[in-house]
């Protein structure tokens, strides 16, 4: 019986050994790995507000429940004024200033406008009403304009009561106009050249593209050629305004045209028929002969020396698209 007991006990001894033996040598080969290292983050801030009301002599009247053009919030400002008679007018401008630390960009502009409770668009208004928001030098305050860290820009804003209108065109009663305009400013590019500027062309109803142009400030600059059509339109030049008139000649030279980092340019229309209607002698047709297969353009216009851009794929029944 003793026998039998010894011989029990060694098994129990040689696994404990051996695991031992194991835990040990996976321990040789461990290696730890570190990454260690430390980063700065700048202090940054942002901070856009209005600022520095400045009246003009606007010919109104505030009633008990009116007040002149007042900042209520940093980001907002309030006016309530009675317009009694044609010509009647209120108008003042304030500072939109950037004080943060970072570049701020116009990301949306919206307007609401209510007279007696009924919404209107902004161009749409009854004859009686003249309403703007624009920048202090007339430009129109529209999407992607900087406002450079530490800068300044000024909206001016007017409401008028419009004297060049018939009797017929005049408010039969007393009009209740509720103006709101509301301009969403977002983190700008971190790198805008101070001494550059960019020019915006807008087709203004025409179709096609027409590339922004960079310009130095207090150098000359020639616009771009125009490169946008208008079915039944000629070209005339560009305005700083969506419906002005023309303030710059198809690539004339400029210089210093904004104080700004963006301005946009509007094309400018007029309307023209059969002959009169003027065809870039640079522009050519290109016309799309599916052979028997159908697809989605006709044509399309391209300008010389400009790419023709991605070209439509036919589908033709028993036939596979090889190309063109």
């Amino acid at each position: 019986m003793r026998r039998k007991r010894l011989n029990n006990k060694k098994p129990i001894i040689i696994v404990v050994v051996l695991l031992l033996c194991l835990m040990i040598g996976y321990a040789f080969l461990s290696t730890d790995l570190n990454i260690l290292g430390i980063a700065n983050v700048k202090t940054m801030k942002w901070d856009v507000h209005f600022a520095n009301i400045r009246e003009s002599d606007g010919i109104v009247d505030v009633d008990n429940t009116g007040k002149r053009a007042t900042i209520d919030e940093p980001t907002k400002v309030t006016y309530s004024v009675k317009l009694n008679k044609p010509g009647d007018y209120y108008e003042f401008l304030v500072d939109v200033v950037n004080e943060g630390t970072l570049n701020a960009k116009v990301d949306l502009v919206t307007s609401l406008i209510k007279i007696n409770n009924e919404e209107k668009e902004l161009d749409n208004l009854p004859k009686w009403l003249i309403y703007k928001v624009e920048y202090e030098d007339g430009n129109v305050i529209e999407k992607n304009h900087i406002l450079l860290s530490e800068g300044t820009e000024t909206y001016r804003v007017r409401v008028e009561f419009n004297k060049d209108i018939s009797k017929d065109e005049l408010p039969n009663e007393e009009q209740t106009v509720e103006l709101e305009l509301e301009t969403d400013y977002i983190q700008g590019d971190k790198d805008v050249d101070k001494d550059k500027y960019i020019i915006v062309f807008n087709s203004n109803g025409g179709t096609g593209t027409t590339q922004p142009k960079e310009c130095e400030k207090n150098k000359d600059c020639t616009l771009n050629a125009n490169r946008f059509l208008y079915e039944g339109h000629n070209f005339v030049g560009w305005s700083k305004k969506k419906n002005g008139s023309v303030d710059y000649t198809n690539q004339e030279t400029v210089n210093n045209i904004t104080s700004r980092n963006t301005i946009n340019l509007y094309a400018v229309w007029e309307e023209c028929e059969g002959s009169s209607c003027i065809v870039p002698t640079d522009l050519h047709h290109i016309t799309f002969d599916y052979d028997g297969g159908e697809g989605d353009e006709t044509g399309r216009d391209v300008y010389e020396g400009e790419k023709i851009g991605d070209l439509p794929e036919p589908i033709k029944d028993g036939y596979v698209f090889d190309g063109w």
